[in-house]
């Protein structure tokens, strides 16, 4: 975080801002705050980096302004990066396997597996495929929050290679989470070269809602809390 003062005035100052973006970044939104008092708040612009590297799960950039009179002006920056955690090569499935099997379940938030919609073995070109895709997941932050409706539907890819059975079960809203020998492994962010495998193998279309953004906590200021909104530039 790091703080500026400038003489000229918020609307002036955000203004600049708005109109004086860097070319390696993209913007995600824009949000304001208020406060008890008239110069309780802040108007902020957030961005992302167009290019990540690997190591790096996501990053932001927020700048907001603030009044400190009619004519002077608080800037402050904040950052926040996620580091991307490894994935252990145990948890990969050998490229070796051939034959993979994918239920698809409809679960309304009771008890239970919830109702097959449907199951199917791939193989050849098919199989290859989702297990290439499958090795490709990142493992998903700590931390990170993705409301859930009540009623989803998950597909279930169960991969077998000698002693060794992965179980991977992907959804709207809980990533894919894996178990290898019924023991639970990282949760994985879902692809969307994974979900495009899962849903060919299902073969029909299906009522899903639109992959919700993952909620992550931020600091509010001592004053305000801050309400943001996504916009298009």
């Amino acid at each position: 975080m790091r703080w500026w003062r400038i003489d000229r005035s918020w609307r002036s100052t955000y203004a600049w801002l708005d109109h004086h973006q860097s070319r390696t970044l993209t913007a995600t939104g824009s949000g304001s705050s208020g406060g008890p008092g008239p110069n309780d708040f802040e108007q902020a612009a957030d961005f992302r980096p167009r290019t990540m590297p690997k190591t790096v799960n996501s990053a932001e950039l927020s700048v907001a302004v603030a009044p400190l009179g009619p004519d002077a002006t608080a800037i402050g920056a904040f950052v926040t990066v996620v580091p991307q955690p490894s994935r252990q090569a145990v948890e990969d499935v050998p490229l070796s396997v051939d034959t993979v099997t994918v239920i698809t379940r409809r679960n309304t938030g009771g008890d239970g597996d919830g109702s097959v919609l449907g199951r199917k073995t791939l193989t050849g070109a098919a199989a290859a495929r989702l297990v290439r895709d499958f090795d490709s997941l990142t493992v998903q932050p700590p931390g990170q929050v993705t409301p859930c409706p009540l009623a989803l539907v998950t597909q279930t890819a169960i991969f077998r290679s000698g002693n060794r059975i992965w179980v991977a079960t992907a959804g709207v809203c809980i990533g894919v989470q894996v178990t290898l020998n019924g023991h639970h492994l990282p949760t994985l962010d879902q692809s969307a070269a994974f979900g495009r495998d899962l849903r060919a193998a299902y073969g029909h279309r299906f009522p899903e809602p639109n992959l919700p953004q993952p909620m992550t906590n931020r600091t509010a200021s001592p004053t305000a809390v801050r309400s943001s909104t996504t916009t298009s530039r």
